[in-house]
């Protein structure tokens, strides 16, 4: 059941992390990289409409990482990740 929550705590993690990019900052951010912020959402829905969509996906999915985050236990996930990664040190260093 633990490793259920760790999954989708790290897809959380992963649409975060996208949505965020995707926003248009002041700078350009990276969506004006994938169509010069235009882009086929955009034209589909106008530009208010996805900056609202953005907003609100971003607002749901960071109460769902904090809430994912809130009910680990800090002493597994440190155990949980320091484990993995020793794991697959040990698995590359055997291949060599």
């Amino acid at each position: 059941m633990y490793t259920f929550f760790v999954i989708i705590h790290v897809l959380v993690c992963i649409g975060l992390i996208g949505v965020v990019l995707v926003q248009s900052s002041k700078g350009g951010g990276l969506a004006g990289a994938f169509g010069g912020g235009g882009g086929l959402p955009q034209q589909m829905f106008g530009s208010r409409a996805v900056t609202t969509a953005l907003n609100k996906i971003t607002i749901y999915l960071a109460v769902a990482f904090f809430v994912l985050f809130y009910t680990f236990p800090a002493g597994m996930v440190l155990y949980w990740t320091t484990n993995n990664l020793i794991s697959v040190i040990k698995s590359l260093w055997a291949r060599r």
